[in-house]
């Protein structure tokens, strides 16, 4: 890769294997290849990314979520619009709190970034201007969401309109109650803490909800009965404040729901549905319950896999 000099290349992907390569490093011609509009690093790659690589105006996609790439603390490329690595991000513009080891979100371009692909913004230093920034953003995560990230994903105008795919890690139990019904683009949800849901706090088109950890009684069920549009609901290691989890309703009970994921459930015994009318369109449900055995309704039993 030392004379690389492709000035014509559009599409780049660097697999690395080889363990004997640890300290492999990209060198500083790699700024040449200025057509470059998707680059993907992987494997046994460690270190920063040059400075050079600022030189790619045209670099659309960059992804090294798969390898050991850290980002450069600034990056001016006004065509990125899809950017996937592993490396914290440091929302702060304010030199003395800038990290080495940290990208500085305000040196993204403003308008045209559409994806954050696992990437988690660490929630202390969240600020609503940057998602005033990055209007066009359809994929964003956060770890460690404070009750003052809550009031801001919780306001009645959606920042950022265009989100189709959130995911927020709760480190402690917030005090505010978190409100996504004015976000009708979001089609996925990850929510990974404790905390009571609502009927607000679901965005009206969600299609897929994975619940990690919380704590799931008959107001959550309920709630999540009413969803008009769920495809798919998965809850991973969820504390049940109920040993039976009954997903009857009134006819209208998952109206739209096909695929049922419940991952190594906590205190739950049972899960029944009384009727064929409720989950009308079940067609899988996968149960993984590791030592306890639950149990499931006749017309449930007949779609596990």
């Amino acid at each position: 890769m030392a004379h690389l000099n492709f000035k014509l290349l559009q599409v780049l992907v660097v697999v690395i294997s080889d363990d004997d390569l640890y300290f492999f490093s990209i060198p500083n011609t790699f700024g040449n290849t200025s057509c470059l509009r998707y680059l993907r690093f992987e494997g046994d790659i460690f270190g920063k990314l040059p400075n050079c690589m600022v030189k790619l105006k045209h670099l659309e996609t960059l992804d090294i979520g798969n390898s050991y790439l850290r980002l450069p603390r600034v990056w001016k490329s006004m065509q990125l619009r899809h950017l996937r690595c592993t490396s914290p991000l440091q929302a702060s513009n304010c030199c003395s709190s800038i990290s080495p080891f940290c990208l500085n979100m305000y040196s993204l371009p403003p308008n045209n970034l559409q994806t954050l692909t696992l990437m988690w913004m660490d929630g202390k230093n969240f600020e609503p201007r940057l998602l005033h920034r990055l209007i066009n953003l359809r994929k964003l995560g956060i770890k460690g969401v404070s009750d003052s990230t809550v009031k801001i994903l919780s306001a009645l105008s959606p920042v950022p309109k265009a989100l189709e795919v959130l995911k927020l890690y709760f480190l402690a139990r917030p005090s505010e109650q978190i409100k996504l019904s004015s976000y009708p683009n979001i089609v996925k949800l990850h929510l990974n803490g404790r905390m009571r849901l609502n009927s607000e706090a679901f965005p009206p088109n969600l299609v897929k909800l994975t619940l990690v950890g919380f704590e799931v009684d008959g107001h959550l069920v309920a709630v999540l009965k009413k969803l008009p549009k769920l495809r798919i609901l998965k809850m991973v290691w969820c504390k049940h404040m109920e040993e039976k989890m009954d997903l009857s309703g009134d006819g209208d009970s998952f109206p739209q729901l096909e695929f049922l994921h419940i991952h190594e459930p906590f205190r739950l015994s049972e899960v029944t549905c009384r009727d064929d009318v409720s989950i009308p369109k079940l067609k899988k449900l996968l149960l993984k319950d590791g030592t306890s055995k639950v149990r499931l309704s006749e017309h449930l039993a007949k779609l596990r896999i």
